[in-house]
């Protein structure tokens, strides 16, 4: 049986989804996308981080997030909340 690992257990990356949709962030979703990029930077200093994006904004947060301690990964999803996704 798989079982998911506690938030607090030795892991080797950690995954980071990008957030896009403006009708749950609303008139907040600048302010969202730039608290997660300084996070996706933070991360990236120490460890490995796998970033989701929404297909249309892949080559534009590739540009942003160019670094080899950053794989930005193309992906359908509705919100930020990776561990529940």
């Amino acid at each position: 049986m798989w079982k998911i690992p506690a938030e607090y257990s030795p892991h080797r990356q950690t995954w980071v989804a990008f957030p896009w949709n403006r009708s749950i962030w609303r008139s907040d979703l600048e302010a969202a996308q730039k608290t997660i990029s300084q996070l996706i930077r933070a991360i990236s200093s120490y460890e490995h981080v796998c970033l989701l994006v929404p297909p249309v904004n892949e080559k534009a947060l590739s540009r942003r997030f160019r670094s080899s301690d950053v794989q930005i990964v193309a992906a359908r999803y509705s919100d930020i909340w990776v561990r529940d996704t």
